[in-house]
């Protein structure tokens, strides 16, 4: 939460004593420079506090972030700064304000943390100030910093002035991977003979056809047939041959309302299976589903992988409403899913997906005991237990 500034006693007490020191000066002398000493004196707050209302119109802020960063670790059961960043604060007017009080928010987007800080800078005369600060992130994430607001303050800290004052910035935090040994049995092999090569072999090439049939709800408008639709007056839409990296594909079930820890425990174990499968030289699709829907992206080395990773991390799973299969998703997975072995990542079942199920597919599911109805494909992990299980998994 932020720490909300007040007037402070010390504040208080340093003016009224030079409002008493200038006071008595003024009373028992007959100088008017003691007497204007003493009106200088009480009227300064208010005068400072007009000066900072007109530099409040001429101040700007942003962040200075770095790219990424990764999760605190712990020394000594304590944790450990790993990151630093900074507010800049502009002033593009001739007046000047010694303190300004900037609050942000720091949010995980993945996980749903969220905290408040404040950070004490100055205004100078067509100048600026930095305040650096240092964030822990405990779990891995898209972390964004957000400016809610600023309070400018008089010479002596009496008066308040706010001003609205906003700026943005991101980081983003990967997943910690660890040595994950993943056994896989594909359903076609890349090599040996014809019987075992996968029929969908080949190119996203839509020229190249391996079947036609009838149009239906959620199809690709781009994979019609035009002139045969036209020719049979029935839509009709091209089946087009697939990868072979389409065999096997990794997709992270997010679930709102899931403990942080869950979540990037599950992040941590969907990157280190991913890495296993990169580094053993076999292709696969990682998909995701968050708050922006479905995403699905072929791996086959390991610079797609960290890339996509990134990606992965950067949303949460949005409001429960969100997490409908859209139109678009629910024919990309049907089209993925079919001939192929599927792996499935999730901290709650059943899930939004659960009907792509097979007798092929593989759930890690974290955090919870067996789903009643006992499916027998189901491995059950705690995410303390996340890297001691996958030491060693056939899927």
């Amino acid at each position: 939460m932020a720490m909300k500034r007040t007037v402070s006693a010390g504040a208080f007490g340093a003016w009224g004593l030079l409002l008493i020191l200038t006071g008595a000066a003024a009373l028992f002398s007959t100088s008017l420079i003691a007497k204007a000493a003493f009106f200088f004196c009480l009227f300064l707050p208010g005068c400072s506090a007009l000066t900072a209302r007109a530099v409040r119109k001429h101040l700007r802020a942003d962040f200075s972030l770095p790219v990424s960063a990764v999760k605190s670790q712990t020394a000594g059961g304590e944790s450990v700064q790993s990151a630093f960043g900074a507010v800049n604060l502009h002033n593009g007017g001739f007046l000047s304000c010694g303190r300004v009080d900037v609050t942000f928010s720091i949010k995980n987007e993945l996980t749903g943390e969220a905290s408040e800080h404040t950070v004490t800078l100055s205004a100078p005369s067509r100048g600026g100030s930095a305040a650096s600060f240092s964030f822990s992130p405990n779990y891995c994430g898209m972390l964004t910093f957000s400016i809610k607001n600023a309070v400018l303050y008089d010479w002596f800290g009496l008066l308040r002035i706010p001003a609205a004052l906003t700026a943005q910035g991101s980081v983003t935090v990967l997943p910690a991977t660890f040595d994950a040994s993943v056994m896989v049995d594909l359903p076609y092999s890349e090599q040996g003979d014809e019987e075992n090569i996968n029929p969908l072999r080949g190119t996203e090439d839509p020229s190249v056809i391996y079947a036609l049939r009838e149009y239906q709800a959620g199809d690709p408008v781009r994979r019609m047939h035009w002139k045969l639709s036209a020719k049979r007056d029935l839509p009709i839409v091209k089946e087009i041959s697939r990868p072979v990296s389409r065999s096997l594909v990794l997709f992270w079930n997010k679930t709102a309302g899931l403990p942080a820890g869950v979540t990037d425990a599950l992040a941590e174990v969907f990157a280190s299976v991913a890495m296993s499968l990169t580094k053993q030289g076999i292709p696969f699709t990682a998909g995701w589903r968050d708050s922006g829907g479905e995403q699905f992206s072929d791996i086959s080395g390991e610079e797609e992988l960290f890339a996509v990773i990134a990606r992965s991390v950067r949303r949460g799973a949005g409001e429960p409403d969100a997490a409908a299969l859209s139109e678009a998703g629910f024919s990309e997975i049907i089209n993925l899913c079919q001939n192929a072995k599927t792996v499935w990542f999730a901290g709650e079942y059943p899930f939004a997906e659960e009907p792509f199920l097979s007798g092929d597919s593989t759930v890690f599911l974290c955090g919870k005991e067996p789903p009643a109805s006992g499916v027998r494909f189901t491995l059950t992990f705690a995410p303390e237990e996340a890297e001691q299980v996958f030491r060693a998994v056939r899927i």
